[in-house]
């Protein structure tokens, strides 16, 4: 028998335990020994918490800032390299800019606009369908 074949016979015994007949060609000795097992977790009482649970948990996790150090200087300096990127590429992207605005009287302004106004209107009936979901 291949694994995959083993992990389904295993979830079929799982589930036929978790039901009420047992199917006739599974092992009935492994479907009763699950069904023993979800009972005896059933009973099982749980244990109760101890008084100063939430104060050891408090303590467990408050410090989790500092644990996290040498992740925030890496985002740090990334964040600092992306910067003198950006900084670098100034005056390419001004060049751009300049030239966009230089050919922006040749643009069709009505066009431009209903195409604004599409996309505003898009976003619109999409921000609703999801409120409504």
């Amino acid at each position: 028998m291949t694994a995959q074949h083993d992990k389904q016979l295993e979830a079929r015994i799982q589930a036929a335990a978790e039901g009420v007949g047992i199917p006739s060609d599974l092992p009935a000795a492994e479907v009763e020994a699950y069904r023993r097992m979800y009972r005896a977790i059933r009973q099982t009482p749980l244990p109760a918490l101890a008084p100063d649970f939430a104060c050891r948990l408090e303590q467990l996790t408050r410090d989790l800032p500092e644990q996290a150090a040498v992740e925030i200087w890496i985002l740090r300096g990334l964040g600092a390299l992306l910067l003198v990127a950006m900084a670098s590429l100034a005056p390419a992207l001004l060049q751009v800019v300049a030239a966009a605005a230089a050919k922006a009287t040749l643009l069709p302004w009505p066009l431009l606009l209903g195409s604004c106004a599409a996309l505003f209107f898009a976003g619109a009936v999409d921000r609703i369908a999801l409120v409504r979901r």
